[in-house]
Parts: C-alpha cells; sequence; structure tokens
C-alpha cells in the first residue's frame, strides 16, 4: 500500500480555504510563472498571509508564532549580527537552558524549510549552541 503525500493546493481546499476553482486558476498560473504557490495566493488576493501563514505551518507540522505578540530575549538577540538578522530573516527570540551542557536558542524563521539558512545560522552561533 503506497501513501501519497498530499499537496498544499489539495489541503487548502480539503480545509475550505480555497475552492476547487480558484486552485485550478492558481496551479496554471504556476505552471505559466513557476512561483511558489503561497505567493501565487497571496499575489491574486486568494488568501491574506495572516490566514496563509498558520495554514502552511500547519500543513508542514511546523510551529507557527505571531510575532506581532512576541519580545524577543535581549541575550538571544545579541547571538547574532543585527545586519545577519535583517538579511537572513530570521529572529533569535530566547534560549532554552533546561538541558545540561546544551543550550538550544529558538528562532523565528522566515522560511524553516531553508537548510542552507539554518546552517549558516549555526556557523554564526558560539559553539556550544
Amino acid at each position: 500500500m503506497s501513501l501519497k503525500k498530499q499537496r498544499l493546493g489539495e489541503y487548502l481546499v480539503e480545509r475550505k480555504l480555497l475552492t476547487p476553482v480558484e486552485l485550478d486558476l492558481v496551479l496554471l498560473e504556476q505552471k505559466n510563472t513557476h512561483r511558489l504557490l503561497g505567493e501565487l495566493l497571496l499575489d491574486l488576493n486568494l488568501l491574506d498571509e495572516a490566514r496563509l501563514t498558520p495554514e502552511l505551518a500547519r500543513f508542514l507540522n511546523i510551529p507557527w508564532i505571531d510575532l506581532s505578540n512576541v519580545r524577543p530575549n535581549a541575550t538571544a538577540l545579541g547571538l547574532l549580527p543585527p545586519g545577519f538578522i535583517q538579511s537572513e530573516q530570521c529572529l533569535p527570540l530566547d534560549i532554552d537552558e533546561s538541558t545540561p551542557y546544551t543550550p538550544s536558542l529558538r528562532i523565528a524563521l522566515s522560511n524553516p524549510q531553508n537548510l542552507i539558512q539554518q546552517d549558516q545560522i549555526k556557523r554564526q552561533l558560539p559553539p556550544h549552541f
């Protein structure tokens, strides 16, 4: 038995955020422009960012946080250079020191699936992170 992985567009239709007709329109536009589905949904005003972002996080099974309600920890912010934070669109939020010898830094990322960005962040951090 094979498990078919659900596509984002199908997921959004299933969640009643798009109609099948809207999905077909966006997929046609995507075929012509080779742009990301989420970008097209926003540009075509089919979804707004406030609705799309948490749904995308749920679809990808990654945590989502509304940054308008968060105040980053100053120590966490100080671990990365301000120019790097801006260019990489990442925001250090806090430090979890609950595990001995290996603190972890919680960071908000504009694209949590970007493994290259994650590697660049790790290289900027002190070795004990």
